[in-house]
C-alpha cells in the first residue's frame, strides 16, 4: 500500500497543475476567504512551491496567514488535512504540540487558509545546531508530540490499513534487491513477529514538519488525510530518516566518514519514544528491532520518487536532488545494515 501509493505520485504527475496556475487559483481563494472573513489580504508571496503544493504568505488584519493550494486537483489531500488539523487542535493534546488552525477551506480547488506559523523548522534546527544536548532536546519534545498523537482517537485507526509486514518486506526487497538478498534471513524473522499496536499516525511526521517558535513551542504541521498505516513505526521511521537527511545536509563529511552521529540520534528519539509508551521490555525490544523494516520502507519511498523526477519534468534541480538522494539512501542502507547485524 505504501509503496503502491509513492509509485501513484508519478503516474499523477502529468495531473499536477503548473505553479502558476496554483498562484492564480490562490488569488481568487483569498478572495473568497476575505469575503467570508470580512478580511482584506494585501502583501501576497509566494513562498513554497513543490510537487505536492504551492503555498502563499498574506497578510490581514495584522496577521499572517498562509494559504496552501493542492497541485493535483483530485486527490482533496488538503482539504482533508485541514480539517484533520483542525479536529487535532480542538482536542485534548494536552499541550503537547500547536496545531495551526484552518480558517478558510474551499473544496473546489482543495486549498487552505490557516495561521501562519513564524520559527524555525526542525531540520533546520538540527542542521545549525551541532550541539548533541541541544539536538536531544529538540528530540525529545517532538517524541512528546509524537506519543500524544498516537495517543488520539483523531482520526479512530482503521485495521484495514494494517499492511503485514511480510508485504513490506516484499516492497523493500523489489526496490533494493541486493540488499534484500544479503539480510533475507533477518528481514524474514522480522515479518514474523507480532503485528505492533494500531495507533492514529500523523502521516508525515518529518522533521520539517516540526515548528518551534520563539519561545520553544512546538508547532505540529501538514497531518496527512488519509494515512496509509496504522503502524506507529510508520510515523517513527518517516522522523528517523528525515533527521538522518538533515544530519548529512549540516556535514556531509562527518555523515560519509561515520554512521555514529545518525544513528546515536535515532536510538535516542527510538529510546524516548519507546520509554512512555507503555509497552513490556519484550515489546519495546521487537519494536526497535521491526523499526529497520520501515525505515527501508522509508527509503523505497525515498527512492521512487527521486528517480522519477524527470515526471515532474524538473531539468537539471531534478537530476541533482536525485543523485544527492542516491547518496544519502546509500549511506543510510549502510547505517542500517549495521543495526541489522547487532540483530
Amino acid at each position: 500500500m505504501i509503496i503502491a501509493n509513492a509509485r501513484r505520485v508519478l503516474f499523477d504527475a502529468e495531473k499536477l497543475r503548473s505553479s502558476d496556475e496554483c498562484e492564480r487559483i490562490g488569488l481568487t481563494v483569498l478572495d473568497r476567504a476575505g469575503e467570508q472573513m470580512g478580511v482584506p489580504f494585501t502583501d501576497v508571496r509566494r513562498i513554497v512551491d513543490n510537487r505536492n503544493s504551492v503555498c502563499l504568505r498574506a497578510e490581514g488584519a495584522g496577521k499572517r496567514y498562509l494559504l496552501k493550494v493542492n497541485r493535483n486537483p483530485d486527490s482533496h489531500e488538503v482539504r482533508g488535512a485541514a480539517l484533520r488539523m483542525n479536529a487535532v487542535a480542538g482536542s485534548d493534546i494536552k499541550g503537547a504540540f500547536s496545531v495551526p488552525q484552518s480558517h478558510y477551506i474551499d473544496e473546489q480547488y482543495d486549498a487552505a487558509l490557516m495561521e501562519f506559523v513564524e520559527g524555525t523548522r526542525l531540520d533546520i534546527l538540527l542542521q545549525c545546531n551541532p550541539d548533541r544536548a541541544a539536538q536531544l532536546d529538540y528530540v525529545r519534545q517532538a517524541v512528546r508530540a509524537l506519543a500524544t498523537i498516537h495517543h488520539s482517537s483523531e482520526p479512530r485507526p482503521d485495521e484495514a490499513l494494517r499492511q503485514p509486514a511480510a508485504d513490506l518486506v516484499r516492497d523493500v526487497s523489489a526496490e533494493f534487491p541486493r540488499f534484500a538478498r544479503r539480510n533475507a534471513e533477518a528481514l524474514n524473522r522480522l515479518a514474523s513477529g507480532k503485528n505492533e499496536p494500531a495507533v492514529s499516525i500523523h502521516g508525515d511526521f518529518s522533521p520539517k514538519n516540526l515548528i518551534f517558535d520563539a519561545a520553544g513551542t512546538i508547532h505540529v504541521i501538514d497531518f496527512s488525510h488519509p494515512v496509509d498505516s496504522v503502524s506507529p513505526l510508520r510515523d517513527a521511521a518517516i522522523f528517523a530518516i528525515g533527521m538522518a537527511r538533515a544530519m548529512l545536509m549540516a556535514n556531509p563529511a562527518i555523515a560519509l566518514a561515520s554512521d555514529a552521529p545518525v544513528e546515536e540520534l535515532v536510538q535516542g528519539f527510538i529510546d524516548e519514544y519507546l520509554a512512555g509508551a507503555g509497552h513490556t521490555a519484550q515489546e519495546q525490544g521487537a519494536l526497535r528491532e521491526r523499526l529497520v523494516l520501515y525505515e527501508l520502507l522509508r527509503l523505497a519511498e525515498t527512492r521512487i520518487w527521486t528517480d522519477g523526477y524527470r515526471a515532474f519534468t524538473e531539468g537539471t534541480d531534478g537530476w541533482l536532488k536525485a543523485k544527492f538522494s542516491r547518496v544519502f539512501i546509500a549511506l543510510q542502507l549502510r547505517r542500517l545494515q549495521s543495526r541489522i547485524r547487532m540483530l
